[in-house]
């Protein structure tokens, strides 16, 4: 059964407070959309300038296509509209799509060659699961957003994409699990960025087969949606 407008807006204002909580944001920047279920094209993000940790349903807005607002008051941030609708068109499995500039995350895009490497049991969940995209500007235009989501188009089974010198973006075929990624994410990037100090390595050689395993295991469970009913 789809869920309904009312539900996304609910559990995408309450992501907005749990990533905030991590302080994930980057003051009121950053944004999270969802894709609303039917044939019209039409996504919920946030508008600009209101602080995650207070993010209501009712402050979500509903845009198109092109990024016009149908429902709600304010304005979609340029880089928001432009991130977001090529994101969800260039990988429809993404139904949801974090887009945030999380400190340990973001610090790997920052260094040369830098990498999540498979040296944690935890960053094991994301094997498979994780691409990368080179730095072309800030997305102020379509032709950047578009740079963007060629990472996701070319990687369909990328759920995690580090994008260069800029942050990261996480989808899932559903609402919370990008916040749930986000936060996971964190650990091993946090773990993989003491090593990048100078003189530091990282090992990865007795993961591969043992990371193949796992993110198994973690793709079929995040791809079954919970009810969000409460008992």
């Amino acid at each position: 059964m789809q869920p309904t407008v009312e539900t996304l807006r609910r559990e995408l204002a309450a992501a907005f407070r749990l990533a905030a909580k991590h302080q994930f944001n980057e003051g009121v920047c950053n944004h999270f959309s969802v894709a609303l279920p039917g044939r019209e094209e039409r996504y919920l993000i946030n508008p600009y300038g209101i602080h995650w940790c207070e993010m209501r349903p009712s402050d979500l807005l509903m845009i198109d296509g092109a990024g016009q607002v149908l429902e709600g008051e304010g304005e979609v941030e340029a880089t928001a509209r432009n991130i977001h609708v090529a994101g969800h068109r260039a990988n429809p499995r993404h139904k949801a799509i974090f887009h945030v500039h999380m400190p340990y995350a973001t610090s790997l895009t920052m260094i040369e060659g830098g990498r999540l490497e498979m040296a944690h049991q935890t960053a094991a969940r994301f094997f498979g699961r994780v691409a990368y995209q080179g730095f072309g500007g800030v997305a102020l235009d379509e032709a950047e957003g578009e740079c963007i989501a060629k990472a996701q188009k070319d990687n369909p089974h990328a759920d995690v994409i580090f994008l260069e010198h800029h942050g990261v973006t996480i989808g899932a075929p559903w609402s919370p699990s990008p916040s749930t990624s986000s936060t996971i994410l964190s650990a091993p990037a946090a773990s993989r960025s003491s090593p990048c100090r100078p003189g530091g390595r990282s090992s990865s050689s007795p993961m591969p087969r043992c990371a193949r395993r796992r993110a198994s295991t973690c793709r079929s469970s995040n791809s079954r949606p919970r009810s969000t009913s409460r008992r």
